[in-house]
């Protein structure tokens, strides 16, 4: 049985923490370490206006470069994440960013109604972050559930992509960019993409466009 983090048996408890909160930490310092020894350089950041919230979006591939990047929160977000079992490190890390609200879901784990408590939040002022093509691929096919969070919360998407100056990839489906220590990681936003009904083929590939 694969559990979710939320049922977890109680005599699995004391050692699923051990390890969530050990590899939470080790993976937060990392974070913390390429945040302080990498040159962050924002491109079109005058696209997303600062007055307003947005639903942030980026490849699967980019996880790493965005956590390095945003290691702390300053305005409000809302996240909907994978809720098995190995995903509570990220789970802590998002609390230890600043991190509002978590909602448990991804497709066939309950996404839809985790995406629908998401889409209320952004109506309320709060920002997302979402990997179209996660969390298990294929890698930038972007799945329905952004364009329907657009459409719903009347929220815009802003594409985000990254350009390492120095990187390499990890084993997987989705073959993640990790910076190296003291490398440039140039953040390019998008134009916003609001996504109305009747028109969700055409956002679709203009995501896809502006995702790279």
């Amino acid at each position: 049985m694969a559990y979710r983090v939320d049922n977890v048996p109680f005599y699995l408890k004391p050692l699923f923490f051990v390890y969530a909160y050990t590899t939470a930490s080790v993976l937060y310092t990392i974070l913390l370490l390429l945040h302080a020894s990498c040159k962050i350089i924002r491109e079109g950041h005058e696209h997303p206006p600062p007055f307003r919230n947005h639903i942030y979006a980026s490849w699967h591939e980019n996880l790493i470069p965005y956590f390095a990047v945003y290691v702390r929160y300053k305005e409000n977000y809302a996240w909907i994440n994978h809720p098995l079992w190995f995903m509570k490190p990220v789970h802590i890390i998002l609390k230890w960013m600043g991190l509002k609200k978590l909602f448990l879901g991804s497709s066939g784990h309950g996404g839809r109604a985790a995406m629908l408590h998401v889409s209320e939040l952004l109506q309320a002022g709060y920002n997302t972050f979402i990997n179209p093509d996660g969390p298990a691929g294929p890698p930038k096919i972007p799945k329905p559930g952004v364009l329907e969070m657009s459409r719903l919360s009347g929220i815009p998407i802003v594409p985000i992509r990254f350009e390492l100056s120095h990187s390499f990839r990890l084993p997987g489906w989705d073959k993640k960019k990790v910076p190296l220590p003291f490398s440039v990681i140039k953040i390019i936003y998008g134009q916003p993409l609001s996504v109305h009904s009747g028109k969700e083929q055409e956002s679709n590939q203009e995501l896809i466009r502006q995702l790279g």
